[in-house]
């Protein structure tokens, strides 16, 4: 990868580490394939809502990862964010093999928290939305206290001294909210169909700005 000449430390140790096949570990298997088996058992359940949603969480927060990769260059310093710590494989600056499986089991157990009737209402909100909206205050909360333990880094300039937390908040809400969205106003197909662009998009992404320009 090609380093910008005023990456912040944390930045660069995020991409010094990228892909490295020293960094290889065992467990990274066996959470892939608790991660696939999740997947097929629910869907052999019947519970194809659950799994859509779960596929069209990773697919779609993947392309923003690449995106967050590629704002590394358009700034010259740090992406929005990124990580560092041990972990068995850091994919791109901001995400590691640990972390996209976990989104994985996120996306799937939200899909479970979905209720099947939409007309459903907690309060004064339609229930879906409600669970959306504490999901993505939840998520909000562990990113901080990623943060506070130094694996998780907001160093650009665009966050001061402590990041703008409605942003955080809205990166994850929104996403939770067009899923439960999706679920009650586009078929299956469709987002069967939505999860295999998000995938191309995602594959696509990785061989142009990773194995071709080196940028990510």
């Amino acid at each position: 990868m090609i380093l910008p000449p005023d990456i912040t430390p944390h930045a660069q140790a995020a991409a010094e580490s990228l892909r490295n096949p020293d960094h290889f570990q065992w467990y990274i298997l066996c959470l892939l394939a608790a991660a696939v088996y999740a997947y097929i058992a629910e869907y052999r359940k019947g519970n194809y809502d659950a799994v859509l949603s779960g596929l069209l969480f990773i697919t779609g927060d993947f392309i923003w990862e690449i995106c967050n990769s590629l704002l590394l260059h358009a700034t010259g310093t740090a992406p929005l964010w990124s990580v560092s710590g041990p972990s068995a494989c850091t994919i791109v600056v901001g995400v590691n093999a640990e972390i996209l499986i976990l989104f994985s089991f996120a996306g799937l157990a939200f899909g479970h928290l979905l209720p099947t009737d939409r007309t459903r209402r907690m309060s004064v909100l339609p229930e879906w939305l409600t669970i959306a909206l504490l999901s993505g205050t939840f998520c909000m909360g562990v990113e901080i206290m990623l943060n506070r333990i130094d694996v998780l880094h907001w160093d650009l300039r665009f966050w001061g001294k402590w990041p703008h937390l409605w942003s955080i908040y809205l990166n994850y809400t929104i996403p939770f909210v067009a899923i439960s969205w999706a679920k009650y106003y586009i078929s299956r197909k469709a987002r069967l169909r939505l999860v295999l662009i998000f995938l191309i998009v995602d594959i696509a992404g990785m061989i142009v700005f990773s194995s071709l320009l080196h940028l990510i």
